[in-house]
């Protein structure tokens, strides 16, 4: 008697893995989670905001007519309101009525200030829910990007030219940040060198794109600087801020050195004998004595510069007030075209004003040029000394009076050049404020190390086919695993939070950044992972067909090993979209994360961490809402770790 045949549909690992995951019924709980997260962060911003008055209503309705644009910074579209503050509502728990509309139901309560908690936390979702996603995936393309790397080129070795370039340019970078710049510009020609040379190689051996790419590259990073300081100093409110730069460090730089002048006259003070001379002493204090002429001109300077931007800026008014004039007069809006006028009438008079002081600033600028040319004459056995005391009462003195002043002087300027409007209410540099954010230089920075790699491993595939004299320079060094690896390993001692606080002290606080920091520095584990998968394809029979067929390597890696050892991938995102949430509540709730008009859910457990015990929902509300999301994505990592883990079902 024959045996039935079998009529199962044949299946396939990924058919069996959803099957098991559907069966994983956290999991699948926790994925319909993750949607309805998802839709809040897509809606929180379209259906949450400040809701337009009737006056913000006639006035965008008159922008619209006008061809103007208005930033009220108002949504038309809005369900909540997340700042509306309503004193007599404050700290209602949740299912309250409110006290001032008894129309109005608060479904989460009030903070201290009456404002809508669900307003808050819905808004809140938006940014942390899209921090978490766009962290990950910069963490997993340079994982996958790394991973891929250290797995399939493991075995090759890293050549003199590519190895020298690494190290040099790690070295100026170091000296870079440590504000040692002379010592640091050798370092880094001598890396600049070693990419022509791996770059003439690459051409010599017909291996063109990557050269190209990094050309693009090098024109695109150019193209960005120059563009920025055109703007710097092409533009009033660019020359304000570079030259109240330029007398905020030029202003420190004097109280390092009076500082390092003080430390020695207090050794010759106290009798120690390893104190330097009296005439080094007198060099010391007559250099400082210059540079403090010198920075007095500086800042009889800045004051000409602000008084000359405030004329350019009032000239440049004046045309575009006549040209708005003009537009409204077209569409028959005489009242608004006769305000303009007056507007515009008072404008001219203070622009009047403004270029007869400009005389008085100029004698100032004179009186100190005349200063600093007499400081230049004196000589140093002239100079009179100061003892530690005097000293250090003159460098509290120059830092609150002109160190401090100059810096918040320079971020204000910063903050009028990157949000200045135009008079019809648009961002005036608006560009130049893309390309100046940190994520955009973060960017240019990785296309240009990225096509540098591209390069240097052309190069190195051209000098193993190739005969030219320029081949003995790229002499064998350690493997590539073993560099990718110790880098790998070098970034997992670097502390997330003190980088995370440097980069925000020289940077504007934003949470985008928090987010940029968090993607570079948490990639390390999904690089392991990837090389490990890779070590174990590499080998494969369907990996040594694709070769026999003359694939390319970067095609095998991208089209055949990463598909293949993408669920520990996914599996790493899954978990790391939590752990980016958590890292961006910890760091707002701290208040170093979140900017002072980005509601996110960390800041908002941070605001009610202070009525804990009177109105306790202002924490355990964004509390649980944090503990939903992490708890979540960490379901649905664990269901898709044992969907796609073989070793891990039934388990």
């Amino acid at each position: 008697m024959s045996k039935p045949v079998s009529t199962r549909k044949p299946t396939s690992p990924l058919r069996d893995a959803l099957r098991l995951f559907i069966r994983n019924t956290p999991a699948v709980l926790a994925l319909l989670m993750i949607f309805l997260l998802a839709a809040a962060a897509i809606t929180g911003k379209a259906f949450v905001g400040k809701h337009p008055t009737e006056d913000q209503l006639k006035l965008i309705e008159k922008a619209e007519i006008t061809g103007d644009t208005v930033d009220l910074d108002v949504n038309t579209h809005a369900v909540l309101d997340h700042t509306k503050t309503q004193l007599k509502d404050t700290f209602l728990p949740p299912f309250s009525t409110s006290r001032a509309d008894p129309d109005k139901f608060y479904v989460l309560g009030t903070d201290d200030l009456g404002r809508d908690v669900l307003a808050r936390l819905w808004n809140g979702s938006s940014i942390s829910l899209t921090i978490g996603f766009l962290a990950v995936g910069i963490s997993v393309l340079l994982g996958v990007a790394l991973g891929g790397i250290a797995g399939f080129f493991g075995r090759s070795r890293v050549r003199l030219p590519l190895m020298a370039t690494l190290l040099l340019g790690a070295a100026g970078g170091v000296l870079m940040a440590a504000e040692i710049e002379a010592a640091a510009l050798p370092f880094l020609i001598a890396a600049a060198a070693c990419i022509v040379i791996q770059a003439v190689m690459a051409v010599l051996g017909r291996r063109y794109k990557a050269v190209i790419a990094l050309g693009v590259a090098l024109l695109l990073f150019g193209g960005v600087r120059l563009y920025n300081n055109s703007i710097e100093s092409g533009t009033p409110e660019g020359r304000s801020y570079s030259h109240a730069s330029l007398v905020a460090d030029e202003s420190y730089e004097l109280v390092r050195a009076i500082r390092d002048l003080g430390i020695e006259v207090k050794l010759i003070e106290d009798g120690d004998p390893s104190a330097i001379d009296e005439e080094t002493r007198k060099q010391m204090q007559h250099e400082i004595e210059l540079q403090q002429a010198a920075l007095d001109l500086l800042i009889a300077e800045n004051a000409v510069y602000g008084h000359q931007a405030e004329i350019e800026i009032a000239e440049r008014g004046v045309p575009e007030r006549e040209a708005r004039i003009a537009r409204l007069q077209a569409l028959s809006l005489d009242d608004d075209a006769s305000i303009q006028s007056g507007i515009l009438t008072g404008e001219s008079a203070r622009l009047e004003e403004m270029r007869g002081k400009t005389a008085e600033l100029e004698k100032a600028v004179a009186t100190k040029q005349t200063a600093l040319e007499t400081a230049n004459k004196t000589e140093v056995t002239d100079v009179k000394l100061q003892s530690a005391n005097d000293l250090l009462e003159r460098r509290a003195t120059l830092r609150k009076g002109v160190v401090d002043i100059f810096r918040a002087k320079r971020d204000n300027q910063f903050e009028v050049l990157v949000k200045g409007k135009q008079l019809d209410g648009s961002t005036r540099y608006g560009t130049y404020r893309v390309l100046r954010h940190f994520i955009t230089a973060v960017l240019i920075y990785l296309l240009l190390v990225v096509t540098a790699l591209f390069v240097a491993a052309d190069a190195q595939s051209g000098a193993t086919e190739s005969k030219n004299p320029l081949t003995k320079l790229f002499l064998p060094t350690i493997s590539v695993d073993d560099l990718v690896m110790r880098f790998t390993e070098i970034m997992m001692t670097i502390p997330v939070l003190f980088l995370i606080l440097m980069v925000l002290a020289l940077f504007e606080r934003d949470v985008y950044i928090v987010m940029a920091v968090i993607g570079l520095t948490s990639w390390m584990g999904t690089t392991r992972f990837v090389r490990a998968e890779i070590l174990s394809l590499r080998e494969q029979d369907f990996i040594q067909a694709a070769r026999a067929l003359g694939v390319s390597d970067y095609r095998i890696i991208w089209r055949h090993l990463v598909p293949n050892a993408i669920s520990p991938v996914l599996v790493s995102a899954t978990i790391g979209v939590a752990g980016a949430v958590l890292a961006e509540s910890t760091l707002s709730f701290l208040g170093i994360g979140a900017g002072p008009d980005q509601d996110t859910w960390g800041k908002i457990l941070a605001d009610g961490r202070l009525f804990l015990h009177d109105a306790a929902w202002l924490t355990w509300i964004p509390g649980i809402a944090i503990l939903i999301t992490v708890l979540s994505f960490n379901l649905l990592g664990e269901g898709l770790r044992e969907a796609f883990n073989p070793k891990l079902r039934g388990r």
